[in-house]
């Protein structure tokens, strides 16, 4: 775990129940992480070509659907930082 942590640039730590409409947001972030590991693309690809890919061929919901939002939302929130990690304040 440590070789993994200190190569990151960041580490976000969700800690807690999710509230409204984050589940929605994890979701999609697992649906998304879920696709990134099935793609079959260079690295030096951009993710964004085949997140597009994937919404076009119902893969993932389209960008305006509720689960983008909630993502964005969750992007939103105000977080606090601590010593090598954040955590919601």
């Amino acid at each position: 775990m440590h070789r993994i942590y200190a190569a990151a640039s960041s580490v976000v730590v969700w800690l807690g129940a999710p509230e409204g409409e984050d589940g929605a947001a994890f979701n999609l972030i697992q649906g998304i992480q879920s696709f990134d590991r099935t793609l079959n693309y260079s690295r030096s690809t951009d993710l964004s070509v085949g997140i597009n890919e994937a919404i076009e061929g119902n893969i993932l919901p389209p960008l305006d659907s509720a689960p983008w939002k909630a993502l964005a939302s969750l992007f939103d929130k105000r977080y606090s930082t601590g010593y090598g990690f954040y955590k919601r304040s």
